[in-house]
């Protein structure tokens, strides 16, 4: 299900401590054999962040703090 809603090219908001949010947009979303979603963002600044999960309904990117 994942994948069908994060698709490549996809605009999404990241909360960020010191900017309250920062745009990022999917750059690619890979799902393997036993249905974990692999998602990689690229932020407004240039930072990559991978996602690595077989649930979506809550998760909270490390990488973006």
């Amino acid at each position: 299900m994942a994948e069908n809603i994060y698709s490549k090219g996809t605009r999404v908001w990241f909360e960020d401590k010191e900017h309250a949010w920062i745009s990022a947009e999917v750059v690619s979303v890979t799902k393997s054999s036993d249905d974990a979603i692999k998602l990689v963002f690229v932020d407004e600044r240039g930072k990559v962040c991978r996602l690595n999960t077989s649930s979506l309904s809550c998760f909270s990117p490390s990488c973006l703090t």
